[in-house]
């Protein structure tokens, strides 16, 4: 069948409510804005069912110059549409815990945490 990949914002997908299976984003959501507001609606465009899988981090196996190329990419997009001219730096990742906290007042109802390295991956079923 294929997928789609569809660019937005977290906080406001630009979904049908109810009209997908699965959510990925990797080494994002430390940059969502507020962070809640991505998880909910995440929540809104998953069917019942449905799965969203978060990463923070790089993971361990990801080349070096691709590594360095993302966070580059991902600081000019920062720079140009994101900061507020008083914090020049991108937001630290929201403590675990308070991520598992916010999926499950959000109403997801099985919310793991895997560990991965230095870092951890979310996932969530609605």
């Amino acid at each position: 069948q294929g997928f789609n990949v569809i660019v937005g914002r977290a906080e406001a997908l630009p979904l049908t409510s109810g009209s997908v299976d699965i959510v990925v984003s990797r080494n994002s959501f430390h940059m969502w804005d507020p962070v809640i507001r991505g998880i909910q609606d995440i929540f809104r465009v998953l069917k019942s069912g449905g799965t969203v899988f978060l990463g923070r981090g790089f993971g361990p196996d990801l080349d070096d110059n691709v590594r360095e190329s993302v966070k580059k990419r991902r600081k000019e997009y920062y720079n140009r549409f994101v900061v507020d001219h008083l914090n020049t730096e991108e937001p630290d990742s929201p403590d675990p815990g308070a991520m598992e906290a916010m999926f499950r007042e959000t109403g997801f109802s099985i919310v793991r945490l895997i560990p991965d390295h230095n870092s951890y991956w979310i996932m969530a079923k609605k």
